[in-house]
């Protein structure tokens, strides 16, 4: 997960603002999430995630000028543990948009109870 997440930040073009990672057993995520996040993000240009409550998760834009966050990352993490932690630290670098509960479906078992 971490070496795709550091490939995917070397391949921005000049144009490209910011990245947006999404992660693909999160089944709940729909487009109005997805376009809610894009325009905060291109209102605030800082990183913008998904909240409920106090919990911030993908999916999450992160403009260039943050990019260093994804070299932390390392194994089978994602950047949520550093994104706790700049949220804890930094809250000004980050925006937050709310939304109900995302679920994960990691086993059939899951799906069976999304469904």
């Amino acid at each position: 997960l971490s070496a795709s997440i550091r490939h995917a930040s070397t391949l921005l073009d000049a144009h490209h603002q910011g990245l947006m990672i999404g992660l693909g057993d999160q089944a709940g995520i729909h487009s109005d999430i997805l376009c809610a996040l894009t325009r905060q993000f291109q209102k605030s240009g800082k990183i913008t995630a998904c909240c409920h409550g106090t919990v911030i998760s993908p999916p999450v834009v992160f403009p260039r000028s943050e990019l260093c966050v994804l070299d932390q990352i390392d194994g089978d993490e994602g950047a949520g543990k550093h994104l706790r932690q700049m949220a804890r630290e930094h809250s000004d670098r980050i925006d937050c948009i709310p939304v109900v509960p995302i679920k994960d479906i990691d086993r059939p078992g899951d799906w069976q109870k999304f469904n």
